[in-house]
């Protein structure tokens, strides 16, 4: 898959975008049919790909790997999540990816220090909604 528009049908688009972690790593947005957009990245450092993927995205999905304290290459923290959804415009932001170390901070009041919009922090099994005509 290289980065640009996904052939489909309407009224489904799907985007690719180039975001920053291996030379291979892509973002997806997807808009879905009554205009929802969902925009996901997994592994990723901040970049242009990463902000034009969750342009104004309704739901972004992020991954919050490591603490501030503990920063690893080609990851997020939470924090750093946080400011990316609140550059682009996201609604709503969906953390994931959490390691072991993450455990011990407050991943959410971090993402919260820049991210004003609905923050929901991943969980297994975990099911959204994903229409425009859902409660926040």
């Amino acid at each position: 898959i290289e980065p640009g528009p996904v052939d489909l049908a309407p009224p489904w688009r799907v985007e690719v975008f180039p975001i920053a972690h291996h030379r291979s790593s892509l973002g997806y947005r997807l808009t879905l049919p009554d205009g929802f957009v969902l925009a996901f990245s997994g592994d990723a450092s901040e970049g242009a790909g990463l902000e034009a993927l969750g342009a104004d995205a309704d739901l972004l999905v992020l991954e919050a790997a490591a603490p501030e304290e503990q920063p690893l290459q080609g990851h997020l923290t939470p924090g750093r999540a946080g400011a990316v959804a609140a550059a682009c415009g996201a609604r709503r932001l969906l953390l994931t990816h959490f390691y072991p170390q993450t455990d011990a901070v407050p991943v959410a009041e971090r993402a919260r220090k820049s991210f004003e919009g609905e923050l929901v922090l991943a969980q297994d099994g975990q099911i959204l909604d994903l229409s425009r005509t859902a409660d926040p």
